[in-house]
This record gives C-alpha cells, structure tokens and sequence, in this order.
C-alpha cells in the first residue's frame, strides 16, 4: 500500500508544551497504522521554559514525576512592606520541571516511534469540511512552505489576538560561592520591588543551598523593555538577598498571556468539525495566574465537558485581571491578604478551580470587598440594574423602578451609537456617511408615516437582528458567518426585542396601538395569547443559546454562559415594568457590551471614549428633551409614546448597519452571551 507522505490520522499544531503532552498521550495508542503530525516553526522553544506547580501529594507520582528536578513542601509570601508569611504547603506540595528535560523526555519516545513526524513549518491556513467519497469528516493545513496536509483530526494551540494582560518574566539561575539559599522553602511571592500601577514581584525557586532561580515577574497590559527587568532584578538581588560571591549560569525569558478570551487562530466552523483547540487557544493557562502545566495534564484525562457552574471561576478570573489592569499595584496587598486568611487547602484547591461555593464565598468576604464589587459591577452591569431595579420595586413601589433604567437609557443606551462615524470605514468621506446615515433615518421615518405597520415589523426585524448579532458575534465569526449560526443569533436576538412586550401585553397594547397609528388594531390580542407567544420565543431563545453554547464549547473548549445569561434575562423582564425591564436590557446589556466592543475595536480607553462621546450624548438628549416639550406643548401626551418610538426606529435603521460593518472587522473582546 503506498502512503501519502502529506497524509495524517491527526495533525498537532504548535508543539509546544499541549502539542507535545497530547502528542505523548497518543503514543499510548496501539494502532499500528496511526500516523501524527506536529508542525512547529521552533519546536526547539520550550527547551528555555521552566514548569511549576502544586499538586495534591495523593496524586503523586503522576505521568511526568520522573521529570521532576525539585520538589518543595513550603512556601514563603512576602508584602511590599516586607511582611513575611511562610507556611507549610499542607496536602500539597510544589514542583519544578524543566522544559528542557520534559521534551527530551517526550521526544525521545516519539522519536522511537515511526508512526509520529515532526514537521519545522508554520500553518497559515486550515480548511475543513466532510470528504464527498467517504463522508468523514476532513481537515486541510497549508503551511507557510507552501506544504500541504490532510488529516482528520487536528489539534491546534495557536492562538491570536492581544490579551488583556501580559505575565513577562526575567530570571536568573544563580550559584553562590557558600551556602545560602533554604532547599525546602520556595518564595512564591516577594512585592519587595517598586509596584508603579503593576503587578511586580520576585519568584525565588532554590534548587540547592548555593543554586536557584530568581526571577522578575511583572502582570502589566504592556511588556516591560528588557533592559528594565534586569536592572529592577539587579537592584532586588542586590537590596534584598544579600547574596554571597555569586555566577550567573543561565538567564529565562518569556511572556504569558493572562486573558479570559484566548481566541483560536483556526475556530472550528461547524459542531462536527476535524479541529479542536488545546493548550492556551482552548483556555489552559489560567488567566489569573499563569500557570498551565498542571491545567493541560488535567485535560487530557476529561471525559465529560465541565458544568455551567464552573464558569463563576471565569468571573473570579476576570474580577482579577480587571483589578490588575485598573489599578495592579493594589495586587501587592491583596496576595499577602490572601494567603494570611486562608489554609493552603482551601487556597490550592481555590486556584486550581476545585474548591467549593461555600469557601469560594469565605475567602472572597476576608478580602476587600471595594476593588471587587466596584469590578463585578463594570463587568456585568446588567446583574446589579436589574437587581437593585426589582428590589427598588418590591420595597419602595411607584417611580423608584425607573430611576435606574432611566439612567442607562440617557447615558450608555443613547451614548452608545453616538460615535458611529468614528467607526464606519466604508465611506470614503465624511460627506458620504452623513449621507447614507440621514438617508437611513429619513427613510424609516417615509416608511412609518405611509405604512406603520411595515415599520413597525422592519424595527422588530432590524432589532432582533442587531441585538443577536451584537450578543453572539464570536460564533458568527468563527463558523464564517454561517447561516445557521445566523439563524440562532436572530432568533435569541428577537427574544430581547419582543419577549418584555409580549409577557407583558396589557401594558403593551395601547403603546403598540398609537405606534400603528390606527392602521391595524391590536385591541383584539388577549392578554393569555401574547403571552404564550412570548414563553414559546423564550424556549425559542433557551434553545438557541444551548445550540450556540455548544459550538461554542467545541471553538474554544472552555465553558461560556449563553444558556445561565439568557435565563437571568428573561426572568429580569418578567419580574419588571415593561420599559423599566426593556431599558435595563437595552442600556446595561446590549449598548455596555456595544461600548465594550467599540472601545475593543478602536484601542480606546473608557476615558477616551466618553471624551469622545459626551458632546454627541448631549445633543441627543436636547434633541429627545426638545421633542418631547413640543408634544407636550400642543397637549398630544400620549403621542409622547410614538415619538420615543419614531426616534428610537430612526436611529436603529442608520445605527444598526454602522455595528454590522463595524463587528464584521472589529470582533469585541467579550463576546456570546455575556451577563450584560
């Protein structure tokens, strides 16, 4: 039988640390006419890296212990104030693992093993689908040799995009002319270096009485030159360790990305697809930390897919970095606090995402609370509108309900279409934009003033569309804007559109009335009809959010919280007024998520952007405020109710296509159904 030399069972792309750990697990395969690709530019690169992590002493020995080098069982934090607190490593223990010896390890099996290839390339481009002869599915990789293969399955770790923080690191491996260092006690954490807005700290791994690693570690949105790390390390060892005659033997570098959006550099564009993420493309650095190792053994060995409630560690997650963004230097308090309050166990089994709800719950209420809620609240905003809405509603009554979407409405729901011409790229001039933009509004308001109930069934199409794309552009975009993925989004997207006024049709009725000018009555719809109408686009919804969960999954191999978020939606507008519920949505769900898009898009910092949108907010505002003192004025109250309408549909007909050009090039950063 004559082989294709470019064909393959699977293909690994980057062998890097998942790349190789996956590559070694199928070895374990006996079939003899398996055959494995690993393409790699570099596959030389991890030979510089260095493993570490803890482990529960009961899992031990584990796959790789014969590549353990050290072994630590305590550990040493110490404050920026010079506060030190050493402790026992309880249930487990600290481990170091070279690169080096890892893939040599590895290697040395593979390389033994006819059936596995290694191929120095870089994959520029996969394509998959189902091949017509056989009807399995199929993956094609093209490199940048201009080489192509096929497999059917792939396995790829590239991942692109800029995370939202860099973990950048400068190490030292240091000998010391006498003893010094204490073999047994690993410094984790030493803040003893100048924060500056940062996370900065030095990591002391001691492989011996006179050898160790000392190491700048810095969390920063941008990488620190160089030539800055060492000199901050120099001065640290210099301040700090009193070091004896000492050589340096060996320097590490290297960056990691820290984010909750690692996005695949080759998405799977169907459920049944050949690819599937590993390593950082598939989430296994954890964001908060770094670490990985332990993360990408741990998959291998998943048979089922996690629960929904595993996604609150995403949360804790990005509460963290957004600490760390905002204001990283206030890490150096919080870490010390951290490991003060808290027993290694519970603290282990927390950071390795294994700890329970309720100590979840105990560690959070020891630290302070201000950095974290203040987070919670500017990344999932619809979650604290609708709860302190309803509970203005439930204890106080009348008008209080209003205060809080009101708010949303006249800020991030109005400000969030404010900069459309900033972000439009299709018309070559400003002229022409204000063109197609008026033109837009203009004729919505023909279409409404000579068929009511057309505009009236346009807006309801247009918003659904607009609001499904917005919340689901990530699966849009990875399944290459596939009518299915479409499809679903729209579906879910017509759910935040109609679903307040249908479940809340009495409310509705004379609003939708005046805004169909008499040419259809609504009169007739009973109340009971409208709203089994809006609980059958509610499953609707629940179902789109499971399919679009799913694929998801498969694209990013972590847990997202469509289905969770689109329940917290519902039951929101449920339990509030029809426009108090309807706003809070409209403000603090789709128009915070579209600004978060923006600001993503153009590099805009949330400063930056209000600067930029406050004067057109404004003339907005006079704009609704003018209107509305005019209807007053002649007596028309109740056309109040049209003209909000009229305004709002204008202002969708010429916004909505502006978002579509817009997140057809600028994918937000947080993205599939996010809590608001």
């Amino acid at each position: 039988m004559v082989v294709d030399v470019n064909n393959f069972d699977v293909v690994i792309v980057g062998g890097g640390l998942a790349g190789l750990l996956h590559a070694d697990m199928l070895a374990d395969d006996p079939s003899t006419d398996l055959r494995v690709a690993i393409i790699d530019p570099d596959p030389d690169s991890m030979a510089s890296k260095t493993f570490a992590a803890w482990r529960l002493k009961s899992s031990l020995p584990h796959r790789y212990s014969n590549c353990v080098e050290n072994r630590w069982t305590q550990f040493r934090v110490t404050s920026y104030a010079g506060g030190r607190i050493v402790r026992d490593f309880g249930d487990y223990c600290y481990e170091r693992i070279p690169g080096e010896r890892l893939r040599d390890t590895i290697r040395l099996r593979l390389d033994a093993d006819s059936r596995f290839h290694f191929v120095r390339d870089s994959v520029v481009e996969i394509t998959d689908g189902i091949e017509p002869a056989s009807a399995i599915q199929t993956a094609r990789i093209v490199g940048a040799s201009g080489r192509v293969f096929s497999a059917s399955r792939v396995l790829s770790s590239v991942t692109v995009g800029k995370p939202e923080v860099l973990q950048y690191f400068l190490g030292f491996e240091v000998e010391t002319d006498s003893d010094h260092f204490d073999p047994e006690v690993v410094d984790l954490m030493d803040f003893r270096v100048a924060q500056k807005g940062d996370v900065r700290f030095v990591y002391v791994l001691p492989f011996s009485s006179r050898h160790a690693l000392v190491e700048f570690t810095v969390f920063s949105p941008e990488r620190m030159p160089d030539l800055e790390c060492e000199a901050i390390l120099r001065n640290y060892i210099r301040d700090n360790l009193n070091l004896p005659p000492f050589t340096i033997t060996k320097v590490e570098t290297g960056a990691i990305p820290m984010t909750l959006n690692a996005n695949p550099r080759f998405p799977a564009t169907r459920m049944n697809s050949a690819i599937d993420v590993i390593g950082g493309a598939a989430g296994m650095v954890k964001p908060s930390t770094g670490y990985s190792f332990q993360r990408n053994l741990e998959s291998l060995c998943q048979q089922s897919e996690k629960p929904y409630g595993h996604f609150r560690f995403q949360v804790y997650d990005a509460l963290l970095l957004r600490i760390i963004q905002v204001n990283g230097g206030m890490i150096s308090k919080l870490f010390p606090v951290l490991f003060t309050a808290n027993t290694p166990a519970k603290l282990f089994a927390f950071l390795d995402e294994k700890s329970r709800f309720l100590d979840e719950i105990k560690i959070f209420y020891r630290l302070p609370w201000a950095p974290f809620l203040g987070s919670l609240m500017a990344l999932y905003p619809f979650l604290f509108a609708a709860s302190a809405s309803l509970l203005l509603h439930h204890l106080i009554g009348g008008a209080s309900v209003w205060v809080i979407p009101l708010v949303g409405l006249l800020t991030a729901g109005i400000g969030h279409g404010s900069l459309d011409h900033l972000l439009d790229s299709s018309s070559g001039k400003p002229s022409q934009f204000y063109l197609g933009y008026l033109g837009s509004m203009l004729g919505f308001l023909v279409i409404w003033y000579l068929f009511p109930a057309l505009a009236l069934g346009f807006f309801v199409f247009q918003s659904a569309d607009h609001f499904g794309e917005a919340n689901w552009i990530r699966a849009i975009r990875n399944s290459g804007n596939a009518p299915w993925t479409r499809v679903l989004a729209w579906i879910w997207g017509l759910f935040g559109a109609i679903f307040g006024v249908l479940v809340h049709w009495q409310e509705a009725r004379p609003v939708v009335q005046l805004i169909l000018q008499g040419s259809v009555s609504v009169a007739a719809v009973p109340v009971e009809v409208a709203r089994m109408v809006g609980i059958a686009v509610f499953v609707a919804a629940i179902l789109a959010s499971v399919a679009l969960d799913r694929y998801e999954r498969k694209v990013l191999g972590r847990v997202v919280n469509g289905l969770p978020a689109t329940l917290l939606l519902g039951f929101c507008v449920m339990a509030m007024p029809l426009l108090p519920g309807f706003f809070c949505f409209f403000a603090f769900w789709h128009a915070w998520d579209s600004i978060v898009a923006q600001r993503a898009g153009k590099g805009w910092t949330s400063t930056e952007y209000a600067q930029r949108a406050i004067r057109y907010t404004f003339a907005s505002l006079v704009g609704i405020f003018l209107a509305i003192l005019i209807f007053s004025a002649w007596g028309e109250y109740d056309r109040v109710w049209q003209i909000l309408f009229v305004m709002i549909g204008t202002l969708t007909a010429a916004h909505a296509p502006v978002m579509k050009r817009f997140l057809k090039t600028k994918p937000p950063r947080f993205s599939g159904g996010a809590v608001g």
